[in-house]
C-alpha cells in the first residue's frame, strides 16, 4: 500500500506542477484571459474527477476494490495517449529551445525515470516511516524543508550558470508573495479536504441516502464537486475574463480571500446539518448537496486563481519548482484535515464550527493585507 501511494505521489509530482506551468506559458504576461483559462483547465480536470467516483467507486463498492484501482489506471493510460496525440496543439510550449516535439531520447528518459521511481520510492517510503517514528510529523516536515533548501543552494552554486540563476529583488518579492499566499491556502484546503474524510463519513452514517427506494452509494457524493465545477466553471471563467479586462478587476489575493469566506459559509450549513443529525437522526441528502456546491464556488474562487497566480509571479526558470512548493500547502493541509478532529477533542470545540472560524477568519485577514501583497507582486496580481 505504501509503495503504491508513494508512486501515486511521485506521479502527481511530475504531472500536476508541470502541467500547470505548461498552461501558464501559453499566455503572455499581461493577458487578461489567464485566470479564465485556468478556470477552464480546472473544469476539464474535474470531468475526470466527476467520472472517477461513479466508475471506480461503483466498481470498488459493488465488485471489488482492485477493479476500482485498475479502472483508474486504465483512465490514466487514456490520458497519456490523448496528451501525446494533442502535443501539436501546444506548439513548442514547455519544450527546450529549438525543439518542436518530443524525440526518442525524451521518451527513453521517460521510461528510465519512471522505472527508477519504483526502487527509489520504496527506499524513501521506508525512510519516511522510520523518521516518522523518530521525529514525528513536525520533524519530518522540517526534514523536507531542509532537503529542499539544500537542493536549492546546490543548484544555485553549481558553477557557470550561477549568474544566470541569480534572482533580482523584484523576483524575490514575487516569490515571497507566493509563500505568503501559500500559508493562507493551508487554511482553505484544511477545510475543503474534509470532503474525503469527515464529510464522507457524514454521507455514509448521518445521511438518509435512500431515494425512490434506491440507496445512493456514499461515494457518489464525491461526484457533486466536480459536476458543479463543470457546470459553474464556464460562468466564472467568463466573469474573470470580463472583470480582469475592465477597471473593476479584483486583485488575486482578494479573489482567494473571498473563496475562503465562501468555504466558511458552506461549513455553517454543514455544522447545522451535523447538529440536526445528532438530535433527530439522519438528515436528507440535500444538506450535503448544498454544502458541496457552496464549497465548489469557493474552490473556483481560489484554486485555479492560485495556479494562475504562481505562473504569473514565478521566474520562468523556477516555475515548475515553485508550483511544486505551492502544492506543499496541500500536503500540510491534507495532514491537518485528517488529524484535526482528533486534535480538537481535548478542547471540546466542534469540528465544523472551528472550520467556519478558521476559513472566514483567514479569508478576512487576506482581504485586509491584499494591498501589501499587491506591492510584493509588482503589478502582476
Amino acid at each position: 500500500l505504501h509503495l503504491a501511494l508513494g508512486l501515486i505521489i511521485v506521479g502527481n509530482g511530475f504531472f500536476k506542477p508541470n502541467l500547470a506551468s505548461l498552461l501558464g506559458s501559453l499566455y503572455r504576461q499581461d493577458d487578461p484571459r489567464r485566470d479564465g483559462g485556468f478556470t477552464i483547465y480546472y473544469m476539464g480536470v474535474n470531468v475526470g474527477a466527476f467520472l472517477a467516483p461513479l466508475v471506480a467507486g461503483t466498481l470498488g463498492e459493488k465488485i471489488g476494490w482492485h477493479y476500482g484501482f485498475a479502472a483508474a489506471g486504465v483512465g490514466m493510460l487514456f490520458g497519456v495517449a490523448q496528451f501525446t496525440l494533442g502535443q501539436k496543439k501546444l506548439g513548442d510550449a514547455g519544450l527546450p529551445r529549438g525543439k518542436s516535439r518530443l524525440d526518442s531520447k525524451d521518451w527513453l528518459q521517460v521510461v528510465v525515470i519512471a522505472a527508477a521511481m519504483v526502487p527509489l520510492v520504496y527506499v524513501v517510503m521506508n525512510a519516511w516511516r522510520v523518521s516518522g517514528a523518530a521525529l514525528g510529523f513536525t520533524g519530518q516536515l522540517l526534514l523536507v524543508l531542509v532537503t529542499i533548501a539544500a537542493l536549492w543552494f546546490a543548484r544555485r552554486n553549481r558553477g557557470p550558470s550561477e549568474a544566470a540563476d541569480a534572482l533580482t529583488r523584484e523576483e524575490w518579492q514575487r516569490i515571497a508573495a507566493i509563500f505568503i499566499l501559500g500559508l493562507f491556502v493551508v487554511f482553505f484546503w484544511m477545510g475543503f479536504e474534509q470532503a474525503g474524510g469527515t464529510m464522507s463519513l457524514f454521507a455514509s452514517q448521518q445521511t438518509d441516502r435512500v431515494v425512490f427506494g434506491w440507496e445512493v452509494p456514499a461515494s457518489y457524493f464525491q461526484a457533486i464537486n466536480p459536476l458543479a465545477i463543470v457546470a459553474l466553471g464556464p460562468l466564472l471563467s467568463m466573469m474573470w475574463t470580463r472583470l480582469d479586462s475592465s477597471r473593476f478587476a479584483i486583485p488575486t489575493p482578494a479573489k482567494m480571500g473571498l473563496g475562503m469566506i465562501i468555504l466558511g459559509l458552506g461549513f455553517i450549513v454543514l455544522a447545522i446539518a451535523d447538529s440536526r443529525a445528532q438530535s433527530v437522526g439522519k438528515v436528507g441528502p440535500e444538506w450535503l448537496v448544498v454544502v458541496f456546491v457552496i464549497h465548489t464556488v469557493g474552490e473556483l474562487f481560489l484554486s485555479p486563481i492560485g495556479l494562475s497566480m504562481v505562473t504569473k509571479l514565478a521566474p520562468m526558470r523556477l516555475a515548475a519548482m515553485l508550483m511544486g512548493l505551492w502544492y506543499m500547502a496541500n500536503f500540510i493541509a491534507n495532514y491537518l484535515a485528517g488529524s484535526l478532529e482528533e486534535m480538537l477533542k481535548t478542547s471540546q470545540v466542534p469540528l465544523y464550527w472551528f472550520l467556519v472560524a478558521s476559513s472566514i477568519g483567514a479569508g478576512a485577514v487576506l482581504l485586509v493585507i491584499t494591498p501589501l501583497l499587491k506591492k510584493l507582486m509588482n503589478g502582476r496580481g
